[in-house]
């Protein structure tokens, strides 16, 4: 494997230094629009295996480069994995809430908006199906049946039934 040309992939310069070589690779994976994915294009362009959580790709990038850098020609992929696994073993173990769900984004996905046992297309759909089956009622006796059997305000479904699903 051509270690120079792997770290010229990603415009990492070997010269630079290995101190560089990490803030580079780091900012890169930061500024990524899929950072994950970033860290593991690395990963693997360096003879490692993909990971799936975020911070221990991003820790096991960086510390692939720095042995990149490091060996220069003589890179062994072994042996900078292996490396990389002990450097990940080590923060997890003086640092764990690198490696932690943050509180706040554990709140933003309970507080999504909207429904979350279905989403505005599903329950149009299933409007629509009670619209069909029932056409000989009224605006108001369908808007009463889909808001009992689709749990939704008797507002909005008044709404699918009168508006939504207009009928001649």
């Amino acid at each position: 494997m051509k270690t120079a040309q792997a770290l010229k992939k990603f415009d990492i310069d070997p010269k630079a230094g290995k101190q560089r070589a990490i803030q580079a690779i780091g900012e890169m994976i930061q500024t990524a629009p899929d950072p994950l994915s970033m860290a593991n294009s690395v990963i693997v362009e360096l003879g490692g295996a993909e990971v799936l959580d975020f911070p221990t790709a991003r820790i096991t990038a960086k510390a692939l480069v720095e042995q990149a850098v490091e060996a220069g020609d003589t890179f062994n992929p072994e042996a900078a994995q292996a490396y990389a696994t002990e450097k990940v073993a080590k923060l997890r173990g003086q640092q764990p809430e690198v490696f932690a769900k943050t509180v706040t984004d554990a709140a933003a996905a309970q507080k999504k908006r909207g429904r979350p046992a279905t989403n505005g297309g599903d329950l149009k759909k299933k409007a629509l199906e009670i619209c069909r089956a029932n056409a000989g009622m009224t605006n108001a006796q369908l808007a009463q049946m889909i808001s009992r059997e689709l749990s939704i305000s008797y507002s909005n479904s008044y709404y699918y039934s009168s508006r939504v699903f207009k009928r001649s």
